[in-house]
């Protein structure tokens, strides 16, 4: 049997429920846990042995290292555990990289240092698995990786794009040692943050100053919005007096939706005129395409204002029905005179006098 060796010093003894003997370390966070075989030959001597039950073993969660003869080399060219996992930290992580804090990040390392089989690739996929990668943008993990030099080259080009957009949205130069750039540049230029999130800071900053160019371009938005109401309500009514015209009728939602449409040029008044006479000449084929209905109803019109005593359009349910129907003129005026409406007009009543009148004299009462 090979000659025992001794483990890594910061580490300590457990025992758990199983009753098998671990050696632990903590790597600030994570723990990794290397199972001590039975054979003797890792030297324990002297070691206080503590013991873990299964609720406690469950919280510290440790990351399962294999066999505790695997640190015989960490212990020859490192002495402690933490002096190896160090170097592992820096050689994957690169020198002060945030994310070698994270507890999540932490277990992944700590898989990686106890699976020596673990690919570049697998490490990789499983580092960019984490919360701490899936909350960070990708410019901010480029960062930790930055030379002092190109750090400050960068905050530099961040910094005269955050004046810009302060320029921009509130029309005033701003210095670059000031609180709105000094105490967002790091975080800018690091990636913590977007520019576009650092542009609605701006936006809101410019807010307070009713003139600034932000304020103004809102207030114009907001008026513009106003005066697109009124617009498509006018647009909307002249909509509905072509439709009329045309002998269409258009429900609200359809008149507005052409009215839309004719103030956003998503159509024009020429596609509202050739949609009128598709409908027209469905409901009155008889007529012209090109002639509105009611010029071409004009004769039904004439008799209707003349037989009713009042004023009709095409849209007049009588009317309507005897162009639709594709009455004469006269047939209309027989029908019209047939209705209770027509027995109140002062045309029917003289033509009821003239009508007693004439029976009269003809049965000898006149």
């Amino acid at each position: 049997m090979a000659t025992p060796f001794r483990p890594p010093s910061d580490g300590w003894l457990v025992r758990n429920d199983a009753g098998w003997m671990y050696m632990m370390f903590d790597v600030g966070g994570a723990y990794v846990a290397y199972m001590i075989p039975p054979d003797g030959s890792v030297n324990t001597s002297g070691m206080e042995v503590k013991y873990i039950d299964s609720n406690a073993w469950a919280m510290y969660n440790p990351v399962d290292g294999g066999m505790a003869g695997e640190l015989e080399s960490v212990s020859k060219d490192f002495g402690t555990y933490r002096a190896w996992w160090d170097s592992i930290v820096l050689n994957v992580m690169g020198k002060s990289n945030p994310a070698a804090n994270d507890p999540g990040v932490k277990r992944v390392l700590a898989e990686y240092a106890a699976r020596p089989d673990m690919s570049t690739q697998e490490l990789q996929n499983r580092l960019q698995a984490t919360d701490w990668y899936q909350s960070h943008t990708q410019t901010e993990l480029q960062w930790n990786n930055l030379s002092t030099a190109e750090k400050d080259k960068q905050r530099q080009e961040t910094s005269a794009k955050m004046q810009d957009l302060i320029l921009q949205y509130m029309g005033a130069d701003y210095p670059s040692n000031g609180p709105g750039i000094v105490d967002y540049l790091e975080q800018v230029s690091s990636g913590k943050i977007g520019l576009g999130q650092y542009t609605e800071v701006v936006k809101n900053w410019a807010l307070y100053s009713p003139e600034s160019p932000w304020s103004r371009q809102l207030r114009d938005e907001k008026e513009a919005e106003l005066q697109r109401g009124v617009d498509i309500e006018n647009t909307t009514n002249r909509v509905r007096d072509l439709s009329d015209k045309w002998g269409v009728q258009l429900s609200q939602p359809t008149l507005t939706d052409w009215g839309q449409k004719i103030v956003s040029k998503q159509a024009s008044d020429q596609d509202l005129l050739e949609y009128l006479k598709d409908q027209a000449m469905v409901l009155f084929p008889w007529k012209d395409r090109e002639t509105d209905t009611t010029t071409a109803a004009q004769p039904w019109l004439d008799t209707y204002n003349r037989v009713m005593e009042k004023q009709g359009s095409v849209l007049t349910p009588q009317v309507g029905q005897a162009l639709t129907a594709g009455k004469s003129a006269w047939d209309f005026e027989q029908d019209l005179k047939k209705t209770d409406d027509w027995l109140g007009t002062k045309n029917a009543k003289e033509t009821m006098t003239g009508l007693v009148d004439a029976a009269g004299r003809r049965f000898g009462f006149a």
